[in-house]
């Protein structure tokens, strides 16, 4: 079970590495999520396990000694496997390991809410994107505007001109042509 909390541990300081190079690869937040929910299933299973172990070390009552001392092989085999001891032992690492699978537990809300950071992060950016387009699709629409308004004013000069150069053929020194 020590080894297990290890691998998870071992597993979500893995991800924190990639929660901070996330820079390299924006793509690898869906993995990195999946990820946390893959070493936070196996937190769970660790948590039930400690329990079921932690239930039944207090449950179970460390039987009494040899009830006779003329029973010198079983005063031997208590003393040689010291139950006591063990169950004493037993406890305090169970209390290590539930301090071990709370950190571990701590360690994924805290990866969890960074990576809806980045995700947070990552809307903002899209949203800056998207108003940048906007303003620049808005300025592009207003400069065509301004391109149509130059080009009326234009066809409106040489359509005057025009006229102006064909009513002056017209009536130069006064002559009508027929």
């Amino acid at each position: 079970m020590r080894d297990r909390t290890k691998r998870a541990g071992d597993s979500l300081k893995e991800i924190g590495i990639d929660i901070d190079q996330f820079e390299k690869d924006p793509n690898s937040l869906m993995q990195i999520r999946a990820r946390l929910t893959q070493v936070g299933n196996e937190v769970v299973l660790l948590e039930e396990i400690l329990n079921y172990i932690q239930e039944t070390c207090e449950a179970t009552g460390l039987p009494a000694g040899p009830e006779s001392e003329t029973d010198h092989i079983g005063v031997q085999l208590f003393e040689i496997l010291d139950l006591e001891n063990t169950a004493n032992t037993l406890r305090l690492r169970t209390a290590d390991m539930r301090k071990n699978i709370t950190g571990c537990r701590h360690k994924i809300e805290t990866l969890r809410e960074q990576c809806q950071v980045i995700s947070e992060r990552q809307m903002m950016n899209f949203q800056e994107a998207m108003n940048n387009n906007s303003k620049n699709l808005e300025d592009m629409f207003k400069a065509a505007e301004r391109s149509g308004q130059s080009l009326e004013m234009m066809q409106v000069l040489l359509s005057g001109t025009l006229a102006f150069e064909i009513l002056d053929r017209l009536t130069v020194s006064g002559k009508r042509p027929c």
